[in-house]
């Protein structure tokens, strides 16, 4: 028999109306009894829809709290009164540590002929160019510090390099 006519049949009452209509049956029974289990029926569906619910709502509430609790790392600070916990620098203290004049990057190269393809690279490329060969940065850095993705960084850094290697062989 059907799970959920068993469980149906398993409260006394339903039990009952059941037998009943098979002893005597008549239109009044069948239809009280296609009544209780309709009732039963629409209560176990509501149940389901709750728990499925509330199932979804924890994890999305679980992602968020991880989420948050991962934005809000801490690191173990050395000073002088011993060790203590602090929250990891925001962002914009990041972006200020990187600042710096864009427009003289290219006083880092001393070929002549990478000095002048630097000088034609746009402020991204230049600061990309900057992080990466100056300050020896991966692209996942320089994609945090940029506020970029790590895909346009990597697509930047091979514009540049393709530029500066055509540029190379034309002199050679």
């Amino acid at each position: 028999m059907n799970k959920l006519v068993n469980n149906f049949l398993k409260e006394n009452n339903n039990k009952q109306l059941y037998e009943n209509y098979l002893k005597y049956p008549t239109d009044s029974k069948k239809k009280h009894l296609q009544l209780e289990f309709n009732e039963f029926y629409l209560q176990i569906r509501l149940l389901s829809y709750f728990s499925k619910s509330l199932h979804f709502l924890a994890q999305d509430y679980d992602k968020r709290i991880r989420d948050r609790n991962n934005q809000m790392l801490l690191i173990l600070v050395d000073s002088d009164e011993g060790m203590s916990l602090t929250n990891l620098p925001d962002e914009d203290s990041l972006h200020h540590e990187f600042s710096f004049d864009v427009e003289r990057v290219e006083d880092y190269f001393e070929n002549k002929t990478l000095y002048d393809v630097v000088t034609k690279l746009t402020p991204k490329q230049k600061q990309i160019v900057y992080l990466c060969y100056v300050k020896n940065m991966s692209d996942k850095e320089i994609s945090n510090v940029l506020n970029i993705s790590v895909q346009a960084i990597n697509k930047q850094r091979n514009a540049i390099l393709t530029k500066m290697k055509r540029k190379v062989e034309i002199w050679k």
